[in-house]
């Protein structure tokens, strides 16, 4: 497992500012060091993927957190040989939100990740 550090966080938001739009910039940096720890922390991948995911929820920049929890969540699961499988912008959209707006548990947010995850076949 790869382990997941606050420049690689600010660097994927930074990135997706970059190329998506939004207003740049980071609101709370210790917002995000927790996150991290958090993250390397947990052993279980689609626990990774869902405390990635909170970056919807906590707000740690000035834009862009759901594009950024998403994204992070993704590299999660592919360092890790899992991928996201049939989504589409609204579904992510609709979870994102939710998580966003205190709509569902830590629990649920594994149940979709685990859901909508499928393990990468070697080749």
């Amino acid at each position: 497992m790869i382990r997941i550090t606050k420049g690689m966080v600010i660097s994927i938001h930074d990135d997706l500012i970059k190329t998506g739009g939004g207003t740049p910039g980071i609101l709370c940096e210790g917002t995000i060091d927790c996150l991290v720890d958090r993250i390397n922390a947990e052993p279980d991948i689609f626990k990774k993927a869902t405390w990635a995911l909170y970056i919807a929820r906590l707000h740690p920049f000035y834009d862009g957190q759901k594009r950024t929890a998403f994204t992070l969540a993704a590299i999660i699961l592919r360092t890790n040989r899992y991928y996201f499988e049939r989504l589409d912008e609204k579904e992510i959209f609709d979870v994102l939100h939710k998580i966003a707006s205190y709509e569902c548990t830590p629990g649920q947010i594994v149940i979709w990740v685990k859901k909508k995850s499928r393990k990468m076949e070697r080749g």
